[in-house]
């Protein structure tokens, strides 16, 4: 039993590359590839922001407007979410862009003075 053609026209096999589907150019793949960057860092910003709120949350007493509720508890948890999703959107904490020129390799002054007095 032959079975050298079985995956003949199967994607992404030998005889298939190529055809049909043109490699991004380099341009494109570089501004993707800086798109899916830079909205990582920005999510892992919400994310470490939220995780402040929730720790500084947890410092102040119990009781309130809500009490003491799975309700009012769930409710606080979406808020403290979406807020932290509002300040990574914007210029946020600035963690997020700091994530992104080191992991881009993008080293320009920002403007921020590093802890050897360099901008």
């Amino acid at each position: 039993m032959e079975i050298t053609g079985l995956f003949k026209n199967f994607p992404g096999s030998a005889d298939t590359i190529g055809q049909g589907m043109a490699p991004p150019k380099s341009g494109e793949a570089e501004e993707v590839r800086d798109t899916k960057l830079r909205k990582a860092c920005g999510d892992f910003e919400a994310m470490l922001l939220n995780q402040l709120m929730q720790t500084m949350r947890k410092s102040v007493p119990e009781g309130g407007l809500f009490g003491d509720s799975f309700a009012g508890d769930l409710y606080q948890t979406m808020q403290d979410e979406a807020v932290a999703r509002q300040l990574a959107e914007g210029q946020g904490a600035g963690l997020g862009e700091i994530l992104y020129r080191q992991l881009s390799g993008d080293h320009r002054s920002s403007g921020v003075i590093t802890s050897k007095g360099e901008r």
